[in-house]
């Protein structure tokens, strides 16, 4: 989709497609989409936001202007996930500190109970630096 076509869209169709662009690497064209009146924190059907999709696929600089934009950091979904349960998971660890670093709550339950040091370590050995970064946040709060 190029720039221009972007122009006469509405808030509604802005915001679906900042959720389907969520998994693209493109800072500049989710800043553009945002100026034009997205709904930052808009969910899908499972109560996934843009920055749920940018930080599972761990594209920090995305991350960074959803943050700026308004993201909700300690969203949760209809599940108890939150964007950086999903960044623990594939082991995101340069997403993982900023989304810490933004407020992010590492003490944050899924509905099944699992903390993000629970995902990062059931995902990882358990000596990883993610793993290491995690559990230290955890024990300093």
């Amino acid at each position: 989709m190029e720039l221009e076509e972007l122009y006469g869209l509405g808030e509604v169709e802005l915001s679906r497609l900042l959720l389907k662009i969520g998994v693209i690497q493109n800072v500049e064209l989710v800043k553009r989409i945002l100026s034009l009146g997205a709904l930052v924190n808009i969910q899908d059907e499972n109560g996934f936001t843009p920055l749920f999709f940018a930080a599972q696929w761990g594209y920090l600089e995305v991350c960074k202007a959803l943050i700026e934009a308004g993201a909700q950091v300690n969203h949760q979904s209809d599940t108890g996930w939150t964007a950086l349960h999903l960044a623990a998971s594939p082991g995101h660890l340069d997403v993982c500190k900023f989304l810490v670093e933004a407020g992010a709550d590492v003490s944050i339950q899924t509905y099944g109970f699992w903390t993000v040091l629970d995902v990062a370590e059931w995902n990882r050995h358990p000596d990883s630096e993610i793993v290491v970064y995690l559990r230290d946040v955890a024990h300093a709060a």
